[in-house]
């Protein structure tokens, strides 16, 4: 006999700001059900820039918490869920003002007794500043992450010298590592990429355009020696197996 089908409850329509969204909000779910939306607000006509909002609800409801801005400036961004009802936000600023410079910020969102239940976030903080990041576009600008346990890892790219950084941090994003750049002297770094091992063990990829065929480097983030994976050149855009290792 065949299993009952059950029926689907009814979509839940619900209104994240009264003013219109021209993007689709991008939503992630973390470990209590709760359900975070991020998406960009109408143009601020002092700052010229579209500002990041943010809402939250439980899962099952049809009520979502006020829109507030998070970031006045966030060319891209990156959301995570870090924890027991905290979330981190990492994004590329690219207005500058007397208080604030361009750069790479991350914020966390935190709650407990005295916020009833909802994510709170805390003041943003530079990992990284430059007034070149105001140089910037949205297609060239990217900001990956990867999360171990409380380690966070975060990977960019910066205008001035046009490289590719990243930066990590061991307590869910409090502090962070100065970044450091990617590759050798020379090489052109493109389609860089973090990944996670099953063993928790993060490695940055990347490839190297200058050189001809499909040369790709992989490196251990906590210094650890990864094993060869041989020499053969692959025109394949998958990872693996790798041309070279770093």
């Amino acid at each position: 006999s065949s299993s009952p089908i059950q029926a689907l409850r009814p979509a839940a329509r619900f209104s994240l700001t009264p003013s219109k969204i021209s993007v689709m909000p991008v939503m992630t779910m973390d470990q209590n059900n709760l359900i975070h939306g991020f998406w960009y607000g109408e143009k601020d006509a002092r700052t010229n820039e579209s500002p990041l909002l943010y809402s939250q609800t439980s899962f099952g409801e049809q009520v979502w918490t006020m829109g507030e801005v998070v970031a006045e400036s966030a060319l891209v961004f990156n959301a995570m869920s870090i924890g027991d009802r905290e979330m981190l936000l990492a994004y590329i600023r690219t207005l500058k003002t007397e208080a604030v410079p361009p750069g790479v910020f991350s914020r966390r969102a935190v709650s407990g007794p005295t916020t009833g239940g909802v994510l709170a976030w805390q003041r943003a903080g530079a990992i990284d500043s430059s007034i070149y990041y105001r140089i910037l576009s949205s297609e060239e600008a990217f900001i990956q992450s990867v999360i171990v346990e409380s380690a966070v890892f975060l990977l960019w790219r910066e205008p001035r010298l046009d490289q590719v950084l990243y930066a990590s941090s061991v307590d869910h994003g409090l502090t962070w590592n100065p970044p450091v750049s990617i590759g050798e002297p020379g090489m052109q770094i493109d389609q860089p990429l973090l990944a996670t091992l099953p063993t928790g063990e993060v490695l940055r990829i990347w490839q190297d355009a200058s050189q001809s065929g499909c040369m790709l480097y992989q490196q251990s983030l906590d210094g650890r020696p990864i094993e060869p994976a041989g020499a053969a050149q692959t025109p394949t855009a998958q990872p693996a197996p790798f041309s070279a290792n770093a």
